[in-house]
């Protein structure tokens, strides 16, 4: 679609696609859909045509890697115990799985560092967004910013990794008792 809304082009169909990421050579779109009942990763090319499955594998919200050989998603692991998700990198080429990441349960709203060789992520951990950095090829998390209060909803990273955009709030959760509901 052109940025004036003009030329659009349907490149799937159904109500099951989420999350679309387009490749850096701008000639795919990946994305997850539950067209086989469960949450699974699929590509279909820029020009339209029929999307491909990538992987079989549970899972969500791909993000490709700057070279775009690698996408990194939410997959589900069975083998954990106990099993969730989890962060990982799957070939974009053939679905393999290359790497499972070892990130806090309280990681979430990963991106790839511009280079590609860190992840970034929120950790809400103790209810206080933070951003970190985790070194793809391991290593220790660094943490980036030193938040002492609120959550992080989103973010984003300059081209250059210098600035970050943060989007933060105060949450609130509360449980409610409502007694002689009719």
């Amino acid at each position: 679609m052109d940025a004036d809304g003009g030329n659009q082009k349907q490149l799937t169909s159904g109500t099951e696609d989420h999350n679309p990421a387009v490749s850096p050579d701008g000639r795919w779109v990946a994305f997850h859909s539950f067209r086989t009942s469960k949450s699974t990763l699929w590509k279909v090319s820029i020009d339209g045509g029929e999307a491909v499955q990538i992987s079989d594998r549970v899972a969500r919200n791909p993000i490709f890697s700057p070279d775009g050989k690698l996408l990194s998603c939410w997959y589900y692991d069975e083998s954990a115990s106990p099993p969730r998700y989890r962060q990982a990198l799957i070939s974009f080429e053939d679905g393999q799985l290359v790497k499972v990441l070892d990130m806090p349960t309280t990681a979430g709203n990963v991106m790839w560092s511009g280079d590609g060789r860190d992840y970034i992520y929120i950790d809400s951990r103790n209810d206080i967004g933070n951003l970190w950095s985790q070194p793809v090829a391991g290593g220790a998390a660094k943490q980036l910013t030193k938040f002492t209060s609120e959550f992080i909803g989103n973010f984003d990273v300059s081209r250059d990794g210098k600035r970050f955009i943060v989007a933060r709030y105060t949450g609130s959760n509360d449980i409610i008792l409502i007694r002689d509901f009719r």
